[in-house]
């Protein structure tokens, strides 16, 4: 019992530190600190996702110690849906098209996010693994897949270079995909700017099919083979 106070506690402590980070980041943007502002989002973030971790490991250690026993699978389908991420198939293609939906934009990998990593990676991985076993979906062979990311500020700059997307597409190997060795796996990156919304989505198709999915994704009924890995804005 003791140990089950003393988690509530740390957690409650973890949120008292998130709601005053939050605090913070409205007094600099009313006073238009926006250099100091980045500073707090990014320890914000930080904690949130550190917080995150200890509540997993804290629900965990419920499931296992608590009766009645739940089911394994619920913690699985939680533990993705915290993050809001959306598997789907695109069935308006006559061959078969995955888009993965996330509601963020994928971190930068120059920074440390080792928590937001390590969390994602693993809500990444259980969200994909439900999908093919629910629906029976086997590898590609030969895939590409395609990150776009939109976002709505006008003077937000995304590197797509430096995009952590291997967060995402290691969750995939085996499953949507059969391997992300170049030769078996291309790569596109694409933003869009002015967006209602920020969001990261993961195309994953057939390389002998991806530029009718890449023209969808830009908006035009014709686009000619686009270069693998280089980055691409609207």
């Amino acid at each position: 019992m003791k140990y089950i106070i003393d988690q509530i506690t740390d957690l409650k402590n973890g949120c008292q530190k998130t709601l005053n980070l939050l605090e913070k980041m409205d007094t600099q943007t009313r006073e238009k600190d926006y250099d100091t502002l980045l500073i707090t989002t990014e320890k914000c973030l930080h904690n949130i996702s550190s917080l995150y971790l200890k509540h997993r490991e804290f629900l965990l250690f419920l499931f296992e110690c608590l009766p009645p026993e739940p089911k394994i699978e619920d913690f699985c389908k939680t533990e993705y849906a915290s993050f809001s991420i959306c598997i789907e198939t695109l069935n308006r293609f006559e061959f078969p098209v995955y888009r993965i939906t996330l509601p963020f934009l994928l971190p930068n990998k120059r920074k440390r996010h080792d928590y937001f990593n390590n969390a994602l990676t693993k809500a990444v991985d259980s969200a994909v693994k439900d999908f093919c076993y629910e629906n029976e979906i086997w590898p590609i062979k030969h895939a590409t897949v395609i990150f776009a990311s939109s976002h709505s500020g006008r003077n937000y700059f995304v590197d797509n270079d430096n995009k952590e997307s291997s967060v995402v597409t290691n969750a995939l190997n085996g499953r949507l995909i059969s391997d992300d060795r170049p030769n078996n796996c291309n790569t596109i990156y694409y933003t869009k700017t002015n967006a209602e919304c920020n969001k990261t989505e993961v195309y994953i198709v057939e390389s002998d099919h991806d530029v009718e999915v890449y023209a969808e994704i830009k908006g035009k009924k014709r686009v000619t083979k686009p270069n693998f890995g280089v980055s691409q804005s609207k």
